[in-house]
């Protein structure tokens, strides 16, 4: 399988934009179709159904971005009912199954969508495994401050009793600061690699001091907690916990750090991102904007909405997954589907290093790309867990697509938004016609499962 463009590859006149032109609102014009909305859902969300193209082609950009970002009642309640749901959830395949069907149903998708970035951005620790019901807790944690201050989300995550466990460091003695753990916060969930000196190591270990974890619990012993004087990027004084956190998230080097990897999650991993682009975004979240402000701004843009943007990511095993059965409005079990992204590299609450996930290319190695294949021969297996939950001629049915011809062109307009590649689309319109299955419904399967695997679908 080939991909469409080169990863490390831009065209020129787009490595320079102006940023004020850039950033500014998209006002589409005539330029809104099919293909637009289903960008703008895709990033926002985990595969766009086709009521949501649809009401998204009516809204327009800025309007549909209004209600992903404006919760409403239902959200609410969508939000209680899943917490207590899951509050019986305590070993880790249960988490990721609630999770994912989180995912699946959820009617504020960029919600989850961040909580999945920052998942991986401040990643638990493979030093040790923490309780599940620890690491329940620490996603809700993620969650509830997943668009809100940097600082807030820092001291929530970064000193939750999962985070402590899972990277060793659930003794912060005032005899022994935890300097590995310091580094692993400077380095992957702050500064960024070469952005700070061995003194901010040592200085951030030591106003952490006094925090511990007991019986799967947060701790603060004050005999433990470093009162001395400390110099954290040149400034000075007892500086607490929740001062450093403070002064770590106004960092000029960290709000440029936390930009980066949002323009690469939400807007390109091709190639480096514009200085000028991030120096814009990453202004505001040095004088304490919520990172929802900077999200909000990337994706309303005339950046986001350009051929800088269009299919410049790799999907991850969780949004390719869950892009290929959240299509098709049916609710498949969660557990089997915690497994399969497993295999496909994605092990949810068990990210491989404290940097998180690889993304890009990574994803699309042939031995990656050979288990998202084994993984859709499940969805045409009737004896697999995934059983007829797998039914595009029910979604194209149920959307006035009733003849075999309609439904084949109904399931490329869903899963492809229609953009794809006239002789590609012909070759596999006549393919699904003499492909031998014993039902037009095994037709639709047999071209749905091509559809998923074709590069273009690889693509955010």
């Amino acid at each position: 399988m080939h991909v469409l463009f080169d990863l490390d590859q831009t065209k020129q006149a787009e490595s320079t934009p102006d940023p004020q032109w850039a950033w500014q609102p998209f006002d589409p014009g005539q330029a809104w179709d099919l293909r637009w909305a289903g960008h703008l859902l895709r990033r926002i969300g985990f595969g766009p159904t086709w009521p949501e193209l649809q009401q998204a082609l009516r809204l327009g950009p800025q309007k549909t971005l209004d209600r992903a970002f404006q919760p409403t009642p239902e959200v609410d309640a969508f939000h209680r009912q899943m917490d207590q749901w899951e509050s019986s959830a305590n070993e880790l395949p249960a988490i990721r199954a609630w999770w994912l069907r989180r995912m699946l149903e959820t009617p504020q998708p960029l919600l989850e969508k961040m909580t999945l970035f920052w998942h991986g951005q401040l990643a638990l620790g493979n030093v040790r495994q923490a309780p599940g019901a620890l690491v329940r807790d620490y996603l809700r944690s993620i969650r509830c401050h997943a668009l809100g201050r940097w600082d807030e989300l820092l001291r929530a995550v970064v000193l939750h009793p999962a985070m402590l466990l899972s990277h060793g460091a659930e003794a912060n003695r005032k005899a022994r600061p935890n300097e590995h753990f310091a580094r692993v916060v400077l380095e992957h969930f702050t500064a960024g690699p070469g952005q700070f000196s061995e003194k901010d190591v040592h200085e951030l270990a030591r106003a952490l001091t006094g925090w511990f974890v007991f019986r799967e619990e947060l701790r603060f012993i004050e005999r433990e907690q470093d009162t001395e004087p400390k110099r954290l990027f040149g400034q000075s004084g007892p500086m607490s916990m929740e001062e450093a956190f403070e002064l770590l998230a106004r960092q000029p080097a960290a709000a440029k750090t936390l930009v980066r990897k949002l323009y690469r999650f939400f807007i390109s991993e091709a190639g480096s991102a514009p200085e000028g682009l991030l120096e814009a975004l990453a202004a505001p979240l040095t004088q304490g904007a919520p990172i929802g402000q900077v999200v909000e701004r990337m994706l309303r843009s005339n950046w986001f909405f350009s051929s800088a943007a269009y299919r410049r990511r790799v999907k991850s095993p969780v949004e390719w997954a869950l892009g290929v059965l959240r299509p098709l409005e049916t609710l498949p079990p969660t557990e089997p589907l915690g497994h399969g992204v497993a295999e496909m590299g994605q092990s949810l609450a068990e990210p491989p290093t404290p940097a998180g996930w690889p993304d890009g290319t990574h994803w699309i190695s042939p031995a990656l790309l050979l288990a998202r294949t084994r993984w859709t021969e499940q969805l045409t297996n009737p004896q697999s867990p995934f059983g007829q939950k797998f039914d595009p001629a029910a979604a194209a049915t149920r959307h006035g697509s009733t003849s075999p011809t309609s439904q084949a062109n109904f399931l490329v307009k869903l899963y492809l938004q229609d953009d794809l590649a006239a002789p590609t689309r012909t070759k596999l319109l006549e393919e699904a016609k003499t492909t031998a299955q014993p039902t037009p419904a095994d037709h639709l399967r047999q071209l749905a499962q091509t559809l998923v695997l074709l590069p273009e679908f690889q693509l955010a």
